[in-house]
């Protein structure tokens, strides 16, 4: 073979190798800007990342406050609880002290009711006092002035 037809044989195969060459450069081209992209991408979503990392610290810490406000509530509210059993304590006892005071009452009511009666018993006996003592000096009279008369 010639150099001619060598070369002839070769032209084919070489302009096919360049046409494979540029079809490579030009996925390679492709790739590269797909790799940019995604390094774009890689970092929008690295920084995304970090601000949702910002984030979940931030709704961390703020659930971790809410937790101890939560727990200081339900103290506060078992104090509350206890305080008010306290005061239905003082309640029951107030009401205890009210119906003592009402039989109290009572009994004084009973007790002004029987004075009354007695006073009125001793006006009654007084009056009779007062009835006897002027039908005695009555008598009395009549004594002295037969008494007085001469003659007897």
């Amino acid at each position: 073979m010639t150099a001619d037809e060598r070369l002839n044989q070769l032209e084919p195969l070489i302009a096919e190798t360049i046409t494979i060459l540029d079809r490579h450069t030009y996925q390679l081209k492709q790739l590269g800007s797909a790799i940019s992209q995604l390094n774009g991408a890689v970092g929008q979503l690295t920084t995304a990342v970090a601000q949702q990392g910002d984030n979940i610290t931030f709704l961390l810490h703020e659930q971790m406050a809410m937790k101890t406000d939560i727990a200081d509530i339900k103290t506060d509210v078992a104090g509350l609880k206890t305080d008010i059993a306290d005061i239905k304590t003082d309640v029951a006892g107030l009401k205890t002290d009210i119906t003592d005071v009402k039989t109290d009452i009572t009994d004084v009511k009973t007790d002004i009711t029987d004075v009354k009666t007695d006073i009125t018993d001793v006006k009654t006996d007084v009056a009779s006092l007062k009835t006897g003592q002027t039908e005695t000096n009555s008598k009395l009279d009549q004594l002295l002035q037969l008494l007085q008369k001469p003659g007897n």
